[in-house]
């Protein structure tokens, strides 16, 4: 999630607080526990003290201060200090504004978004797109953001009879022979540039502009999907990452 020089930096910024400070610590080279011992020693190969800067203290002696501070963010179970999951998230989302990094930028926007997604499928897909996106897994990122807003978008059909019925009636001017979708499965008969077409056809919600993003977003899907030598930049990925967030997951979600 951040290097060695990052850490250094971070636990001698004053504007960062013992929280902060101490969360960072507990999150480095990429675990989520580590015991009092563990810990101090980070805290004192990097020149930082737990108690105003001035001495390093065995975590015992200050115990009480750092889980009132942390409720909620992490818990000490005997000798061993661990992240919670509020914890991880705050966590992410502060590397994200500190390095201002774009892929982790963009992690944190889907974290945003996160609770306004109602369906299992999508919420399933986008929580493991933010977890590739922090950990470097570009390509993988942008295959399961795009699977999360295919499920948004098929739920959004799905949950209106209207325009479900509008987009079988739409579907059969091209192809007589469709059998009728009933379930989300059903849409997969389909390719999915062609069920975008029939999506802007039918639902007042996608406009123009939005379905030419859409159909923009699954190229980049199918570029990051097989095996060529195009090089995925994390500014690629934010950009693909707040585009979907903003038009299909803050809006279908």
């Amino acid at each position: 999630m951040f290097d060695e020089q990052q850490l250094l930096d971070w636990l001698h910024d004053d504007e960062l607080s013992l929280r902060d400070k101490f969360l960072l610590c507990l999150a480095a080279s990429n675990c989520s526990e580590k015991t009092e011992t563990e810990i101090c020693k980070l805290a004192a190969d990097n020149g930082w003290s737990f108690v105003d800067d001035k001495l390093i203290m065995p975590l015992a002696v200050c115990g009480i201060l750092l889980e009132r501070e942390t409720k909620g963010y992490a818990t000490r179970i005997g000798f061993v200090w661990k992240l919670l999951t509020k914890g991880r998230e705050y966590v992410s989302q502060l590397v994200a504004r500190l390095t201002n990094q774009p892929a982790a930028a963009a992690a944190s926007t889907l974290r945003d978004v996160l609770d306004e997604i109602t369906g299992d499928d999508a919420r399933c897909f986008v929580n493991e797109a933010i977890r590739d996106v922090e950990h470097g897994s570009y390509r993988s990122a942008v295959v399961l953001s795009w699977c999360g807003a295919v499920a948004l978008l098929r739920d959004h059909i799905l949950n209106e009879a209207s325009l479900l019925a509008a987009f079988n009636t739409e579907a059969k001017k091209n192809k007589p022979k469709w059998k009728d979708v009933k379930v989300s499965d059903d849409f997969g008969r389909m390719k999915e540039y062609d069920f975008l077409q029939i999506l802007a056809a039918v639902s007042s919600e996608v406009s123009k502009d939005l379905k030419l993003e859409l159909e923009k977003a699954l190229q980049f899907r199918n570029s990051c999907g097989h095996p060529n030598s195009l090089v995925i930049d994390p500014h690629m990925v934010q950009a693909h990452l707040a585009m979907l967030a903003r038009n299909v997951f803050a809006k279908f979600g």
